[in-house]
Order: structure tokens, then sequence, then C-alpha cells
């Protein structure tokens, strides 16, 4: 009786981490973005936080603005983003969008890069979200190769123009992680990164913190499932590390009550970037990615200003 006891105890012990590490890669990993659909996402999410970008979004389809492209990755997928070109352009402005969402959650900072700055503008899907073909979501591992062939894309279609990234939360993140490689650091001016985690193992720890779920041992098994089935393990995605090896201008963006990446983030990506120009931008009382719908006057010259527009 007192080793069945002893063997159930051993079991559990195995078995539990093994199987909330197995939930917790699904539910993180290979999931069904919210954005899936991106005109329900639009309606639904976009629209709420920036009255009126519904009616701007069908408007600039109808007229032919923005044009439908598609590329193929490196793991055969088929990718795609909404492009607009602008008259005498000198500048062109490449845009990702985060975790869950679509290229639709970027649509007000296209309106503005089009609008005011008179960019030409690309706002793509990412894997396994929007019009993109993919079954899993990487945070940023395969994903800063995406944003790396939408550079060379960029050049093909404006080889005339500078090349600006723009990313939010997962997209800042991936940003960050192109911003830091020395493979296009020349072939960009500069980058903007709101709302951007450190790393993979920060932002799923405090995901695991919030529903009160130890680091030891989920986080560690989730991240050895992950490596084992996906090839990369969540300590392997730094910003943190990539911006450190960042030359270009970087400009961070994150609010001060977010609650789904914690701003410390910011501070940490602040100061580990040593070469070359950079600002920090905390705005007060805005949530996860909400900087933008809080302050967009203030938003727009904050990257007027430090990229001398």
């Amino acid at each position: 009786m007192m080793t069945y006891a002893i063997v159930t105890i051993v079991a559990i012990i195995i078995l539990l981490p093994l199987i909330l590490g197995l939930w917790y890669l699904k539910t993180s990993v290979f999931h069904k973005p919210l954005g899936k659909d991106e005109w329900a996402f639009l309606s639904q999410v976009t629209e709420k936080m920036h009255p009126g970008i519904k009616q701007w979004v069908e408007q600039k389809r109808a007229d032919g603005t923005f044009k439908g492209i598609f590329i193929i990755s490196e793991q055969r997928l088929r990718i795609h983003a909404y492009y607009a070109e602008c008259p005498d352009a000198t500048a062109t402005v490449i845009l990702t969008h985060g975790y869950s969402s679509c290229a639709m959650q970027m649509m007000p900072y296209a309106k503005m890069w089009l609008e005011k700055f008179h960019c030409n503008v690309i706002v793509h899907d990412l894997p396994n979200h929007g019009q993109s073909e993919g079954k899993c979501t990487s945070m940023g591992y395969v994903e800063q190769k995406i944003l790396a062939q939408w550079i060379e894309t960029a050049r093909q279609m404006f080889p005339k123009t500078k090349i600006y990234l723009h990313g939010i939360s997962m997209g800042g993140a991936t940003t960050l992680l192109v911003a830091g490689n020395s493979d296009y650091q020349q072939h960009i001016a500069g980058a903007i990164s709101d709302s951007a985690y450190h790393s993979v193992w920060e932002v799923f720890g405090w995901e695991l913190h919030k529903r009160h779920v130890p680091h030891f041992p989920f986080l560690y098994v989730a991240s050895f499932l992950n490596k084992l089935i996906l090839g990369w393990s969540y300590k392997q995605v730094s910003p943190l590390k990539a911006i450190g090896k960042s030359t270009m201008p970087v400009l961070i963006v994150h609010g001060d009550i977010d609650n789904r990446v914690r701003v410390c983030n910011a501070q940490w990506l602040f100061d580990a970037k040593t070469q070359g120009r950079k600002q920090l931008w905390i705005t007060k009382g805005a949530e996860h990615v909400q900087s933008y719908s809080v302050y967009p006057d203030e938003y727009a010259k904050q990257i007027e200003s430090f990229f001398n527009l």
C-alpha cells in the first residue's frame, strides 16, 4: 500500500508539470488568434480604440490606396501584407502587429505614417495571423525572419526610400530582434518599439505569475517542450540582447499601467542599448499598446522629432 502511494505521488510530481507544460504550449503558441478574422478584429478591437478607423480602412481599400501582396517564407508559408504607396515619399515604414491580432491592429499607425509623414507603408500579417498561413506563433523567433523578408521586399518596391520599422507588443519585440541584427542594420534608418517585452521568458513568466502558477517547474518544462517540438526555447528569443547590438536610432514607447508587459521591460531595453541614439517615452495612464490611442498627437510628435521627419 505504501509503495503504491509513493508511486502515485512520484507519478503526479512528474506528470503534472508535463501536462501543464503541454497545456501552456497549446494555449500560448499553438493557438487561434483573434486576428484570424481580420474584419471582425478591425470592427471589435481596433475601432474601439481608434474610432473612425474602420471607415478609413474601408475607404482606402475601395479607392485602391491599400493593395494586397503575398510573399513565401522560408517555411513555405504564404505571408500577407497590405501596402500603400505615397507619391514622392522619401521613406517607407514596415508595421508589425502584436500577439493574436493582425495587420488591422496597425492601421491607425498606417494612417499616421501615410497622412502626416507621407511615407510608403507596408502592414503585414505575421504567420498564423490574419491572411497569413501558419499554425503557431513563435513570439519573434520566426517572425524576425519574416520581417527581414519584408525589408528586402520594401527595398525592391521602394528602392529610393529610407526604411523604418514600427512594431507594437510582439511586433515591437520582433522589430528589436531585427534592429539588432548586423545583416539588416545598414538597410534600416530607425525603429520604434511600443510595449515590447525584453524576453519571451519574462513575458510568459509574468503571465504564469498572474495565474498564480509558479515558474518552477512549469515554465522550465514548457520551454523544454517548446524547444523539443518547435526548435526554440523561451530564453532564446531575447530583444534585450538584440538591442544591445543595435547601432540605429531606436524609440521605445510603453504605457506606465501596462499589465500585459510590465513597464520595467522598457527601462531594461533602454538601458541595454549602448550604441547609437535612443529615446524612452513612458506614457502616463496608458495600458498595453494604448499609448497612441491615449496620446495620438504627442505620439506623432515624438516620432517626428526623434527621426527628424
